[in-house]
């Protein structure tokens, strides 16, 4: 079984046609699917999570609550969720 972060180079590699840092790619993934703007990944991705319309509190709960949602439906702990997704 390949690491999250090997999984999360893979899946964001192939969505963004690039092979920058992850850190990076997931900043760009962000910023690509959001249409409100912050210099900083966690603004991007409180902007995301709330137009995916995940209740507000703090990230490692709204994303374990979007990992857990349909179409993506993944369940476990937070991390296992996060590995169930980028290896999909």
């Amino acid at each position: 079984m390949a690491s999250i972060q090997d999984s999360k180079k893979g899946k964001l590699a192939t969505a963004l046609g690039s092979t920058y840092p992850v850190d990076q790619m997931w900043h760009d993934w962000l910023e690509s699917v959001t249409t409100g703007t912050s210099a900083t990944t966690n603004g991007l991705e409180e902007l995301y999570l709330d137009e995916e319309l995940i209740a507000a509190g703090n990230l490692n709960d709204r994303w374990y609550k979007w990992l857990g949602t349909a179409p993506r439906s993944h369940t476990g702990s937070l991390q296992l969720r996060w590995q169930k997704y980028w290896e999909s």
